[in-house]
């Protein structure tokens, strides 16, 4: 194993700083992995326990359409949760210099670009 890890890279994908190897260095990207899953949890766990907010006047459609916004959203949600776990995924492998920094640079752009655009997406499909 590396006696030093990365902490910074400059956009070229040089390294600009390097860290000594700690327990807390190595552990801090399975911490926020995990902080991250527990909120994507909390939130599909709360979409589920909220009451539907239905219209007395047309109780069928509401019901559907609160059916098809709870099944979009909830699809949302534990889709860019992976998304964004395995973002972290391959950050904490280019601290360990097992993939390249300016891959995970641009992947981690997309990632959140694409949650971002897909987010507007479902708003307004729903």
């Amino acid at each position: 194993m590396i006696a030093e890890v990365v902490q910074q890279t400059d956009f070229a994908g040089n390294v600009t700083r390097m860290a000594a190897k700690s327990v807390g260095l190595i552990l801090f990207a399975p911490a926020v992995q995990a902080f991250m899953l527990l909120v994507f949890a909390f939130i599909y766990w709360s979409m589920l326990k909220t009451p539907p907010v239905l219209d007395p006047d047309n109780p069928e459609i509401s019901s559907r359409q609160n059916a098809a916004f709870r099944y979009r959203w909830s699809a949302w949600t534990v889709a860019f949760g992976a998304l964004m776990l395995l973002t972290l995924f391959m950050v904490q492998l280019s601290m360990t210099q097992l993939a390249d920094p300016m891959v995970v640079t641009w992947a981690s752009m997309v990632a959140t670009g694409l949650g971002v655009v897909s987010a507007l997406v479902v708003s307004l499909l729903t």
